[in-house]
């Protein structure tokens, strides 16, 4: 269990509220990422896998851009973020279109250990400039412009970060979308179980709830 990096210890001294507290503190969000060149079958994608998982789906740049976080220093942006996960009520999302650079992915393995899954849905060149400049707004071109220059920036940096991470994927983003959905999915998700013990070793409950291990026991 311990390769899925999911493994907590959580004390079991107080009452079941202080522990049910300490519990949901050490659940981590379970992150899923989606990022790539700018591209159609990747939102559709990161949709649809956060619909059939349940996970709540979160459009990064959207999400800075209804903020006001558009264009602020990368640490302001991804502190924001954070916090968002951190609070929010869902416990595990689909990140489209993150992380955009080393610093990005690395702040996710600092806060949140490893996610459950990076995917890097990738086109070739023509076929990205392709799927901009059918935009009918100036507006979306030019922004999607930006994007894909940002990309080619930060590529090199995010293979080499992401190299022999097992939790890193490359997805061939010409494919169609339900060939994509079902090679994110069927290949890369199954239920998991999570475990509570006591000091003793007797099971304490079990659910198909989380990618998680707990095993509660007593501080010393």
């Amino acid at each position: 269990y311990w390769r899925f990096g999911k493994v907590v210890n959580v004390s079991a001294l107080g009452d079941v509220n202080e522990v049910y507290s300490r519990v949901l503190t050490a659940l981590k969000p379970n992150l899923v990422c989606f990022y790539g060149p700018p591209s159609k079958n990747r939102k559709k994608v990161a949709r649809k896998l956060a619909k059939r998982l349940d996970y709540r789906y979160v459009d990064v740049d959207k999400w800075w851009e209804e903020r006001g976080l558009a264009g602020r220093p990368e640490e302001t942006r991804c502190t924001a973020l954070l916090e968002f996960l951190r609070d929010c009520a869902d416990r595990n999302f689909v990140l489209n279109s993150f992380p955009q650079s080393r610093q990005q992915a690395t702040t996710i393995l600092e806060h949140f250990a490893q996610p459950f899954r990076v995917f890097n849905v990738d086109q070739p060149r023509d076929e990205v400039l392709n799927y901009i400049e059918g935009r009918k707004k100036q507006v979306k071109k030019s922004a999607l412009k930006r994007a894909y220059d940002a990309f080619l920036k930060a590529r090199g940096d995010l293979t080499d970060f992401f190299k022999g991470k097992s939790f890193h994927l490359t997805l061939d983003g010409l494919q169609d979308p339900k060939k994509l959905l079902a090679e994110a999915f069927d290949k890369n998700f199954r239920p998991k179980v999570i475990r509570a013990y006591r000091s003793d070793g007797e099971p304490e409950s079990e659910e198909q709830y989380l990618l998680c291990l707990l095993y509660i026991s007593p501080s010393p």
